[in-house]
């Protein structure tokens, strides 16, 4: 590779009123060419036609900085893109490659431009060759006497991430859609004690919003009535420890103060790598169930005192004529 050439009219490009354009110097040192070429980061620099006020209003900037062209890249950006030479891609506009409909692209270039041209991790959204990448980006503008010459910066490619990340957000979305519409109180419990999630209907059942037992996960101790507390403390550290799918039936006290009776049936979460990732629970209010169950049980017991203690002698027999049950006398 050629060192930098030794003449008066390339000193006087680098060297202007005794001080030096670095940017320039570096653009053609040797050192600084290895670097772009080497690189796996693609680096580039946009110029605007000509030099612009960085004190003009911000739709002026706006219109003159989306209009600025590509004057250098490296390797590694024209094969992230899609070009096979890096000098194809010379000469491109802003505008032509981050299309204004995208908001994000509209949204960045104001950003830079209220950061004075030194912005950090922004993302845009840019077309080549008719084909959408997502980049992440950093940018450093070259200003001289309030003028901005030139913006140098590095790009790296998270189309993929973006687009995983997209995918993810879908499923939680439709996780969310299922579970915060079921009827039961539905929840996420971490390894370490803390929630994931919480359904909304934990508010409709006890009471209490759903924020406060996200925030203080002991919340769930001290509505559950004293006499049920020991079996669920069990119960809990057992589904934990052992990661099985268990059940338990207890009673908590609501914020009214109402007593509910709850069916609570849990699971163990694992990830794709089978790692542990906490207690998959579903509440269910079975408060009316209970009710009944007392009723029936009351009723058949009132029903037996009855028969144990009428004078007369009872039979009840079944359809084939067995003694289901009778009475001393």
């Amino acid at each position: 590779m050629n060192s930098l050439p030794r003449t008066p009219n390339r000193r006087r490009k680098i060297v202007n009123d005794d001080k030096i354009d670095i940017p320039e110097l570096m653009r053609h040192d040797e050192f600084f060419q290895a670097f772009m070429e080497e690189s796996i980061e693609p680096i580039w620099c946009f110029e605007p036609d000509k030099p612009f006020s960085i004190d003009l209003p911000e739709d002026e900037q706006f219109d003159l900085f989306y209009n600025a062209y590509l004057k250098e890249n490296n390797k590694a950006y024209s094969q992230v893109v899609g070009y096979e030479r890096r000098e194809d891609l010379l000469g491109m506009r802003i505008i032509e490659i981050m299309p204004p409909s995208i908001p994000e692209n509209t949204a960045a270039i104001k950003q830079i431009i209220r950061a004075g041209y030194n912005l950090r991790d922004f993302v845009t959204v840019e077309s080549y060759k008719e084909k959408k990448f997502i980049f992440l980006n950093n940018i450093s503008g070259i200003i001289k006497d309030g003028q901005l010459l030139r913006v140098w910066g590095t790009s790296r490619d998270i189309t993929a991430q973006k687009a995983a990340e997209d995918k993810l957000c879908e499923a939680e979305l439709r996780y969310r859609t299922v579970a915060d519409f079921t009827y039961d109180w539905e929840t996420w419990e971490n390894s370490d004690g803390s929630y994931n999630y919480v359904s909304p209907s934990f508010e409709r059942i006890t009471g209490y919003p759903v924020q406060q037992l996200v925030n203080s996960p002991e919340l769930i101790n001290e509505i559950i009535v004293p006499d049920d507390l020991t079996a669920w403390k069990e119960h809990h550290q057992a589904a934990h420890d052992r990661h099985e799918t268990a059940e338990i039936q207890f009673r908590i006290r609501t914020k009214n103060g109402q007593i509910r009776w709850i069916e609570h049936m849990c699971q163990p979460v694992y990830n794709d790598q089978g790692e542990y990732l906490g207690m998959r629970a579903s509440n269910r209010n079975i408060t009316k169930r209970k009710m009944a169950e007392e009723e029936i049980f009351s009723s058949e017991e009132r029903f037996r005192s009855l028969i144990e203690q009428s004078p007369m002698p009872i039979e009840i027999l079944s359809l084939d004529g067995k003694i289901l049950q009778s009475n001393p006398e």
